[in-house]
């Protein structure tokens, strides 16, 4: 959880752009309440023996920072901006990425998990990425470029292969006559004057 910021000129609350989920907060919260416990039953014992404070406090300012250490905590899993020296980042929640806090499709600069980032840009959840541009719905990348219409997978169609030639003839005809394959295994010889009209064997002609 990242706490709010006073302004020293204006003396208003400014919510931080960046910060975790409320379930991520609620754990931030237990953290830093563990310290608080830690630190309250040793002080007690250091009723006793007063010079045990300064290794309360010290302990608990390390439990604190446990809770606050960036990447690794409950508190600040992503961080977008770290401060040197202190417990206030910037963070986004687990699995999200930090963007511009004004981006209109992101929770105030946390582009959720679900959500492509593109060019730095936070992109719609129905949208995917070609380059550094969020391509709408139903839109595909094509070198570089958001298109409505898929690009082949592996270039142009292949036309399909050329009928195979018709088997060589079985038989041998005079000469001047043609070949003629009717169907099957049935062939003919057409003597000079007819056509071969296929199925209809020899013809005067094939032109019904």
């Amino acid at each position: 959880m990242v706490a709010a910021r006073i302004s020293p000129v204006a003396q208003t609350t400014i919510v931080p752009a960046y910060h975790p989920l409320p379930a991520t907060d609620a754990k931030c919260s237990e953290c830093r309440e563990t310290c608080a416990r830690g630190l309250a039953v040793c002080s007690a014992g250091a009723i006793i023996f007063p010079p045990a404070l300064v290794g309360c406090v010290t302990a608990s300012g390390a439990c604190i920072a446990a809770c606050e250490a960036p990447w690794v905590s409950e508190c600040c899993p992503t961080p977008c901006q770290v401060t040197p020296f202190s417990s206030q980042h910037d963070c986004c929640d687990w699995g999200e990425h930090c963007v511009d806090q004004s981006d209109p499709n992101s929770r105030s600069g946390c582009c959720p998990r679900h959500q492509a980032v593109c060019g730095n840009k936070c992109c719609r959840p129905d949208e995917n990425c070609c380059g550094d541009t969020c391509c709408p719905a139903n839109y595909h990348c094509s070198n570089g470029f958001c298109t409505e219409f898929a690009a082949a997978p592996f270039g142009p169609a292949t036309p399909p292969p050329p009928p195979p030639p018709p088997p060589a003839a079985p038989i041998t005809c005079p000469s001047g006559y043609e070949t003629c394959h009717v169907s099957g295994d049935h062939w003919s010889c057409c003597p000079p004057g007819k056509e071969c009209c296929g199925p209809r064997g020899c013809q005067g002609t094939c032109v019904a």
